[in-house]
């Protein structure tokens, strides 16, 4: 299994400046996804890195929480936010009781760990009745597409794969998945899915000039 805390803790820091000055390709359109009302709802941001995706949920009006894998980005989100609540926590077990929150969001995690319906079961169980479950992750063509050129491409069988990320300037690993794992009944017996895009993010090409195809995707889901 991929040690995504001892990953991110290689290049923290470093990893914080990229996503700050060339991350709208990514931002800008889960922003826009989240069209439901902020205000005075308690938000987790689910693997919440550094933290920089609160400023704007606080200014739609949330309360705002975070827990990330990585000690190192975690230490860091408590450096630039210490009014917030961060937590080094892991996604499959939260440390939050349940019906905690009305609002969790994730960006760029959920496909990092091998079983995403655990993810699924904790972000419902953390969630009050009603409230909203929104995630963007990377998107199964691009695992495939991008597995290793000298051996034959398998797009059902998980296996790690690693992927550039800001034109180069780092390579990380995630499990490959399958669609059918992020729309499965695992996702459908907890939520009701009210959004679903895919994207094109070409900063985060692994080739000059590679075919082009869905790098990531986005869900919005409200918990039955």
């Amino acid at each position: 299994m991929t040690n995504l805390s001892k990953q991110y803790n290689n290049f923290s820091e470093s990893f914080s400046h990229y996503v700050s000055s060339t991350d709208d390709v990514i931002r800008k359109p889960f922003y826009q996804s989240l069209s439901f009302d902020f205000k005075g709802k308690k938000l987790l941001d689910m693997a919440c890195g550094d933290g920089q995706d609160i400023s704007e949920y606080e200014k739609r009006g949330a309360q705002c929480f975070g827990v990330d894998a990585s000690e190192n980005l975690i230490a860091e989100a408590k450096r630039n936010r210490p009014n917030i609540d961060f937590k080094v926590g892991d996604m499959r077990t939260l440390p939050y009781q349940d019906n905690s929150f009305d609002v969790v969001l994730s960006k760029y995690a959920l496909g990092t760990v091998e079983d995403i319906g655990a993810v699924f079961s904790e972000a419902s169980r953390v969630l009050k009745s009603g409230g909203m479950f929104a995630y963007l992750t990377t998107h199964p063509m691009r695992l495939f597409m991008e597995q290793p050129g000298d051996v034959k491409k398998d797009y059902f069988t998980q296996k790690d794969v690693d992927m550039v990320l800001f034109g180069g300037a780092f390579t990380i690993t995630e499990p490959s998945h399958t669609f059918n794992e992020f729309l499965s009944p695992k996702y459908f017996n907890h939520f009701d899915m009210v959004y679903f895009s895919e994207h094109h993010d070409p900063q985060s090409a692994d080739l000059p000039g590679r075919d082009i195809y869905p790098d990531f995707f986005i869900v919005v889901g409200k918990k039955k």
